[in-house]
């Protein structure tokens, strides 16, 4: 690849990880609650970009081509785990309603234990895996950047630039939402997060799974 070509994929790049979307959602229910927990669940993220990329540069974009039912596969199956989070999203924001009590205050550099930050990182990780847009971006857009010359140290290189541009975003709006000024709104404002993103969520997946079943 050029230069130019690198900044091009750069550009793409940072307008996909930027725009509003279940990673972004998943990142502000769990930072708003806990810095150190935002920022497992940051590294879970692009844990599953990385594996988004590694499967590109294998032939994500040929296999798509030739298997068209695998994408309405990981549709619907995305779609279902994006419904569970959904519904798990509202009833905490109801059950937290109900009880007259705001989020817990943001814990800015406190320690999570080992489990709660286990338990962060995988639903960042299972969130952008069972992203469907994921697999339409990786195997339609990216993957026209992989040219079939391409080494395996022009590969690794991408592989590590892209991931580093994806952790420096995440993982920053996971650092910015602990920042004590916003410490006051996000304890008034958690239930509603929980609500909003839940119901976010519920749509996405209707529309995920409709998108898929019609595909069959």
């Amino acid at each position: 690849m050029t230069f130019a070509s690198y900044l091009v994929l750069l550009g793409v790049w940072l307008a996909a990880i930027c725009s509003p979307g279940p990673d972004l959602l998943c990142l502000v229910r769990i930072a708003t609650r806990s810095r150190a927990r935002g920022l497992a669940a940051a590294a879970g993220i692009v844990a599953g970009i990385v594996v988004w990329l590694v499967l590109t540069l294998a032939g994500l974009g040929a296999l798509l081509a030739a298997a068209p039912w695998l994408l309405s596969a990981l549709r619907i199956a995305g779609g279902a785990y994006l419904i569970w989070m959904g519904v798990s999203a509202v009833r905490a924001g109801a059950r937290q309603l109900r009880s007259g009590g705001g989020s817990p205050l943001p814990l800015d550099d406190a320690p999570a234990p080992p489990s709660a930050t286990r338990g962060a990182f995988l639903q960042g990780l299972f969130t952008n895996l069972s992203n469907p847009k994921a697999v339409i971006f990786f195997g339609a857009v990216f993957s026209r950047f992989v040219t079939p010359g391409m080494g395996l140290a022009d590969q690794i290189f991408m592989v590590v630039v892209l991931a580093a541009v994806s952790l420096a975003w995440f993982g920053g709006v996971a650092w910015g939402l602990g920042l004590p000024r916003f410490a006051d709104t996000l304890h008034r404002a958690g239930p509603w997060i929980d609500v909003v993103s839940g119901a976010v969520f519920l749509v996405l997946a209707t529309v995920i799974i409709a998108e898929g079943v019609a595909s069959l």
